[in-house]
Order: structure tokens, then C-alpha cells, then sequence
């Protein structure tokens, strides 16, 4: 899926600088690697937890492997369709140092998150999706990060959440906190820069102006109309570069890591 990411994402927006944050399990061959300007394997003491890979811990992790500066972080579970530059430049505007989409789901009750975190009555919960996040480095970023980490290590048990993730524990719940305790404002107007489909979605009708699509959750959440669409942008890149499209996005469906659904019980994983 990356490969489909970045290549989708250069297509349309000429110039952009694109690094690749992996755990080095999964290696392009040369002929796709180039797509990337630069490849970082994260150790794995930042994306493992008792020998399994740790996903939510990763995402945690990668404020470590940033230079200074400001960055756009995108799952790599999305098809870009359209430039968005303009959304680039409204982060770079904005003062803050963290921003992500903002989302109506929560992984836990509120009562839980404040209970099981130490969070005040007046303490705002954010709502909010990792997919896409705009983050400057600097102490505050850091600090933000370790406060995150805390609340993933010593929160709220995988047992109260809502619904399980994988085998693993949500990293939007960890930064939910962060938010709350730091008092950070995540929410910034992105405009629109990336549509999540439900399984009965119209394609046609609801993709506006999105500049992405995400190819989120496990195989079946998402219309076959969707990855149809998808498959044909790619194709189009693909060609762009003299390129065969190979890294159909159906297969990759299958083969994501939340296709697994199982909490393990005991740990951060918490198992």
C-alpha cells in the first residue's frame, strides 16, 4: 500500500518530499523503492511490545525520526486524487504544533477516559482520526508524544474499550488524552482531505472534493465502487511513470493488519 500512497501522492503534487516510516519486514524491490526520497526503519523498541508488532505504539514513536521541522503524516492506507497543496499551506499557517482530522468516535466512554487517565471535569475530549496529522517538531511535540505513551502503558484497559483494534490498543485514544491533559486544540479546517466510505457509500455522490481516499478498516468496510475507482487512479499513475499497475488494492485489503480483531488480554496489547 505504500508504494500506492506515495506514487498517488507524487502524481499529484509535483515536488513533494515523501519518507517512508516501516519496521523493515516488508522491503520494495528497487524498481519501486525510488518512489520514496528517503526510507526509515523504525527500531523495534519503538513499534514492537513483548515480540509483536505494535502498531498504535509505532505511530507513537515517530515523532523520534523527524527532522526538525513541519510534517504531514498519512496512513499509508490511502489513494491521493487530487492535489492539496492549498491544505499543506493552511497547516504551515497555523501556530500550533499538532493537528488531526477531527472525528465524532471515541474508543471509550468519557467517564472511562477521564476515570482511568486523571483527566479534570473540565477537560475537553477530542474526538479524532490518525489517518492524517499535521505535527511541528520541538519539546512540546515531544512532550505531547510521551504524555500519549503514558496514557497507552497505564490508562484505560483494552477491556473498556468500545470496540477492539486488531490486536493491539488505539493511538487515538493515547493522543486523545494528550490532548486533554495538555489542553491542545487538535481541530484545524483542512478543508477536505480525505473521504472515508462506509460499506454502503455511493462513490459518485459522495466524494467531493476530497483530495484522498482512504482504504481504511479491514477487507468489506469500504464499496467495491471505491477500490474500483482507486484501482483506476493507480492505473493512470502508474502509466505516468511507465509502470504496470501492480499492487492491486482488493489483495492489500485482505492482507491488512486490521483484518485481526482479537484483543489479547494481559498487557499494553494488552497483551
Amino acid at each position: 500500500m505504500a508504494f500506492n500512497a506515495a506514487a498517488s501522492i507524487k502524481h499529484f503534487n509535483q515536488g513533494v518530499q515523501i519518507t517512508l516510516l516501516h519496521d523493515g519486514k516488508h522491503k520494495l524491490p528497487e524498481s519501486k523503492s525510488w518512489i520514496f526520497d528517503k526510507s526509515i526503519c523504525m527500531d523495534a523498541d519503538d513499534t514492537t511490545h513483548n515480540g509483536v508488532f505494535h502498531p498504535g505504539k509505532a505511530k507513537l514513536n515517530i515523532h523520534k525520526y523527524l527532522n526538525k521541522g513541519a510534517y504531514l503524516y498519512l496512513d499509508v492506507d490511502v489513494i491521493c486524487i487530487a492535489p492539496f497543496g492549498d491544505i499543506v499551506e493552511n497547516c504551515e499557517k497555523a501556530k500550533g504544533y499538532y493537528y488531526i482530522l477531527q472525528s465524532g468516535h471515541l474508543w471509550a466512554s468519557e467517564s472511562d477516559i477521564r476515570h482511568y487517565n486523571g483527566l479534570s471535569a473540565d477537560a475537553v475530549i477530542y474526538g479524532m482520526n490518525s489517518s492524517f496529522m499535521f505535527m511541528r517538531t520541538g519539546k512540546e511535540l515531544t512532550k505531547f508524544f510521551y504524555r500519549a505513551m503514558k496514557a497507552m502503558f497505564e490508562g484505560l484497559p483494552a477491556s473498556n474499550l468500545s470496540m477492539p483494534w486488531g490486536q493491539s490498543y488505539p493511538d487515538e485514544l493515547a493522543m486523545t488524552v494528550a490532548c486533554a491533559d495538555l489542553k491542545v486544540n487538535p481541530y484545524l479546517d483542512f478543508g477536505d482531505p480525505i473521504r472515508f466510505f462506509g460499506r454502503t457509500s455511493n462513490y459518485d455522490q459522495e466524494i467531493g472534493g476530497a483530495r484522498m481516499v482512504a482504504l481504511f478498516g479491514p477487507k468489506g468496510m469500504i464499496p467495491l465502487k471505491a477500490i474500483d475507482k482507486c484501482d483506476k487512479v493507480m492505473r493512470n499513475v502508474c502509466a505516468t511513470f511507465s509502470m504496470a499497475h501492480e499492487y492491486k488494492i482488493l489483495p492489500l485489503m485482505k492482507g491488512k493488519y486490521a483484518n485481526k480483531h482479537r484483543l489479547v488480554e494481559g498487557g499494553i496489547n494488552r497483551g
